[in-house]
């Protein structure tokens, strides 16, 4: 999928955890703050793909990349869909770090950047969804040695411009629902 397509859908989820964490401003008894979230989740998108030369979210991750093309061990971890770039161990280690951070909410701070590794994190996941629909898959539950793929959409293609839209639709339209449901 084109990283535009990877980052709408990380920002839908972003603003999906925002709205239903909206009142209680807790995720899992954990406190959170849900704007900050938001803010976090489409970079969090983009960052399944630092190792495509080409990707908005490689920034910051060149050396792991220049690693990559030369081991063949750190390109299995590290190449494009390797365990670290498109399994939930990512995403999971990211969430644990931030309740570590976040603890009880004793401070605003710790709270705020706990939250926007969380936001992270779910765009990271909402990537890897995204990408099981890819026929290449996605190593979701590394380490075994399966890659998830549901369907054959190419990236870029006739596909992908009919295949993005109805899950934007259908997440906007799942969360006017939840919006519906927090306002009554």
């Amino acid at each position: 999928m084109k990283g535009t397509s990877h980052a709408a859908v990380g920002l839908l989820a972003g603003v999906t955890v925002a709205v239903v964490t909206w009142k209680s401003k807790e995720l899992l008894g954990i406190p959170i703050e849900p704007i900050a979230v938001v803010l976090t989740s489409a970079a969090g998108a983009l960052k399944a793909d630092f190792d495509q030369k080409n990707s908005s979210g490689r920034r910051g991750y060149e050396f792991l990349w220049a690693l990559a093309e030369k081991t063949p061990l750190v390109s299995k971890f590290f190449g494009h869909r390797g365990w670290a770039t498109h399994s939930y161990w990512v995403p999971a280690f990211i969430i644990y770090i931030a309740f570590l951070l976040i603890g009880g909410g004793e401070t605003k701070v710790s709270t705020i950047i706990g939250s926007l590794l969380i936001g992270s994190a779910i765009g990271f996941i909402s990537h890897c969804h995204l990408d099981v629909y890819n026929s290449k898959g996605a190593p979701l539950l590394f380490p075994i040695p399966f890659k998830f793929s549901l369907a054959s959409v190419i990236s870029d293609s006739w596909q992908e411009a009919v295949f993005i839209p109805i899950v934007i639709l259908g997440m906007i339209a799942h969360i006017t629902l939840l919006l519906m449901e927090v306002t009554l």
